[in-house]
Parts: structure tokens; C-alpha cells; sequence
């Protein structure tokens, strides 16, 4: 259907009590895996069997005010049962019927963040397994806590939020280590130019403050180091440690504009969709290289784009690609042999995916060629890490 749907933070709100969920099961397989532990205890092996989100979500509607309540529950990290969504909303629709998006909302609590077309996609609905690595990598997750304007009149929409900046992890919401707020906002269109096209697109914008944890004071101490491996503490193994200062935490600005445009059409065969994304940032990077400009005393900046295309084929078909770059920090400099090279840490992931289609459920496989360059070879020259990955999906709506 062409028919507008909305996004995670711009869709209708309908009166009366409603609820859905889906449960995502999976097998996923990484090239990355070992049959080994890391220093922490933690298992290397990444080929396993999985829950990647069990959804169950609660919606109830009046004239002028919206109630949400969804929970997540996973196993990848282990079991987990955590907060998804958790929104109060005061609206006002116009002369518009339930099923437009309203004119005004006014949303608090735990909301989605209005950056871009891929957080506000559902989750449920995505054909790719995730996000693409240059969203995942700026936005850890799709929800964050805090207050959000937002509202569509005809063919255009918009949101503005005032959030912690502190997006949902896998513990959860962590609290927020500053005063300070982030905003952020997208205002988009979406129009159908013909019976079988339609056309929609928006820009986006984020700004606020990072926080750079300092350290406490030390005082000076002694260690030993055991240079001959006897066992036996000799005088000249006996080393001073000076005691440092106390470093305080501090601030630090980063921002993001992104544009997205897309579009769907019908074919013989079916739906097909077609979508693209482009974002430049700096110091947003949170799970890829996290930004920290006060620890390495300048700014990171962070470039991302994606472009993917879907096909229904038939009832029961759909296959889709998806190529995603991502650069986490342009400017970053090292040496090797004594050359001073730009350090390149760009990635690039390229996902087919095919899939089986049913009235309540869909069978997915997706494969990630990715290539990144946080690799060496022999002479220390950044390579392909090989890490590839392939998941198997089964979902079933409830």
C-alpha cells in the first residue's frame, strides 16, 4: 500500500484501547566468533541462537490525549526485560479524523528521537535486520527520555524534542552525567503524485553537549616490577609513581543534519521502495569510537550515508540491498615507519536480504559483506577485519 503511514515519532493516534507486539527469533553467525573468553570472562562465541526483541505494546486514545506503553524483552546480552516506550500525550486534531496524523501533540516520557527516516522506522516493520552502521553508531538506540512537539498538516510533518541525550542501551536509560539538554528535530513531506508513486523526504538536526568524565586524585605510590622473573623483589625493580591531580569532568559541543529521501512505487510484481540517507556530525559517535574531544584534544567529525532498495515480489516475496558507509572520524592522523598517514577507519557494509512473506510472520535472511579497516597486516597497514556476519529471522506478529 502507498498508502502514509507515519513514522515511530509522527503517526496517527486513533481513539480507543488497542495493542500489538511480535517476537523476532533468530540465528545469527559472525565471523568475529571465537571459542575463547576475553579478559573480563565474557564469551567470545557471536554463532548463537537468539531473541532479538519481543515486543508487546499498549496504545489508548481519547479526543485529546494518547497513552503508550511498550516493553521489549531480548537475549542476545542475556535475558533482559526493559522499558521500549512510555508516552503521554496531550493533542489537538482539528477537524482531522483519528486515522490523520493530529495537527499539535505534546509527548513526554520515553519517546522516540526525531532524527532522520531509519529511527523512525518500526522495528516490526523493517525489512534489514538493523539500523545501517552510520545510524546505529550516532543513536544507540531509538528512544531517549524528555518532551516532543510534533504534529502534520496535509503533506507535511515535523518534530522537535528536548531530550537527555542519553539514548535507551542494553541496561536501559543510564542517567544523565550533565544539566545540559540536546534538541533535536526533523521536519519532512510526504506526497502521492500518483496513484502508484509516492514521494516523501525530510532534513533533520541535533545539537546539545557531551559529557568527558574526569579522574580523582592519586598520591604517589611504589610498584614492583619483576624484571628477571625470579619471584624475589630486588632493589632496582622497587619504582616510584608519582600521584597525579584531580582531573575535573567537562562538556563538549556535538551536533548532526542529516537529509533523507525516498520513495515507493508499484510494479507488476509488487511494491517496491527505494530510500537514501546522508548525515554529517561531530562528536555524536556513542558505540562505533565513542567522541571524546577532551581526552584526545580535538573534535572528531563523523560522515554517514546509506542507500537501500526493497522489492515485494508477490504476496509471499521480498528481497532487498542495502549498501551503508560510515567514516566515525575524518580527521584522525597516525604514524607508521615514521610517515605521518590519514588513519583511515571507514566503513562500508554491504546487506542482501531475501524473505518469505505470510499473513502474521515473515522468514528473513540477511548477509553483511562488511569491510572496515580496524585490521593490520604484517606491516601494520590498516586491513579488512573480516567480519562478516549472516542472521536468519523468523518473526511472527501477534
Amino acid at each position: 500500500s502507498l498508502v502514509a503511514g507515519g513514522s515511530n515519532y509522527v503517526r496517527p493516534r486513533r481513539n480507543g484501547l488497542r495493542w500489538w507486539g511480535f517476537v523476532q527469533a533468530q540465528f545469527q553467525t559472525n565471523q568475529f566468533s571465537e571459542d575463547q573468553l576475553d579478559a573480563d570472562g565474557h564469551p567470545l562465541n557471536q554463532d548463537q541462537f537468539g531473541v532479538r526483541r519481543a515486543r508487546l505494546r499498549i496504545d489508548h486514545g481519547w479526543e485529546n490525549a494518547f497513552a503508550t506503553l511498550e516493553l521489549d524483552a531480548g537475549t542476545l546480552n542475556g535475558p533482559n526485560i526493559r522499558l521500549r516506550r512510555a508516552e503521554a500525550s496531550l493533542l489537538y486534531r482539528g477537524d482531522a479524523p483519528d486515522d490523520v496524523v493530529p495537527l499539535i501533540v505534546l509527548t513526554g516520557g520515553v519517546t522516540d528521537i526525531p532524527f532522520g527516516a531509519e529511527i523512525g522506522e518500526s522495528q516490526r516493520d523493517r525489512l534489514f535486520m538493523e539500523r545501517s552502521i552510520a545510524s546505529t553508531a550516532l543513536f544507540a538506540n531509538e528512544a531517549d527520555l524528555g518532551v516532543k512537539l510534533w504534529g502534520g498538516y496535509r503533506f507535511l510533518n515535523y518534530a522537535v524534542a528536548v531530550i537527555n541525550g542519553e539514548p535507551l542501551g542494553q541496561d536501559g536509560f543510564p542517567r544523565d552525567p550533565n544539566a545540559h539538554k540536546d534538541i533535536v528535530g526533523h521536519v519532512g513531506a510526504s506526497a502521492l503524485l500518483r496513484d502508484n508513486l509516492r514521494l516523501d523526504g525530510g532534513l533533520s538536526f541535533y545539537t546539545g553537549q557531551g559529557f568527558a568524565p574526569g579522574s580523582v586524585a592519586t598520591k604517589d605510590s611504589l610498584t614492583w616490577v619483576d624484571d628477571n622473573a625470579n619471584g624475589v623483589a630486588e632493589p632496582y625493580e622497587i619504582l616510584g609513581v608519582t600521584g597525579s591531580s584531580a582531573v575535573p569532568s567537562q562538556n563538549f559541543s556535538r551536533w548532526a543534519l542529516g537529509l533523507d529521501l525516498g520513495t515507493s512505487f508499484v510494479t507488476p510484481i509488487g511494491l517496491s521502495r527505494v530510500q537514501g540517507e546522508v548525515v554529517i556530525a561531530t562528536n555524536l559517535d556513542r558505540t562505533i569510537l565513542p567522541s571524546n574531544p577532551v581526552l584526545t584534544g580535538s573534535d572528531s567529525r563523523q560522515t554517514g550515508l546509506s542507500l537501500s532498495l526493497t522489492q515485494q515480489i508477490t504476496d509471499y516475496g521480498v528481497i532487498g540491498f542495502r549498501a551503508a558507509y560510515y567514516d566515525p572520524n575524518s580527521d584522525l592522523f597516525e604514524q607508521r615507519a615514521g610517515v605521518t598517514h590519514l588513519r583511515n577507519q571507514t566503513y562500508w557494509v554491504l546487506s542482501p536480504v531475501v524473505g518469505v512473506t505470510l499473513a502474521h510472520g515473515r522468514l528473513v535472511a540477511q548477509y553483511d559483506f562488511v569491510n572496515d579497516k580496524l585490521g593490520r597486516n604484517d606491516e601494520g597497514v590498516p586491513t579488512d577485519a573480516r567480519n562478516d556476519q549472516f542472521t536468519l529471522r523468523l518473526q511472527v506478529d501477534l
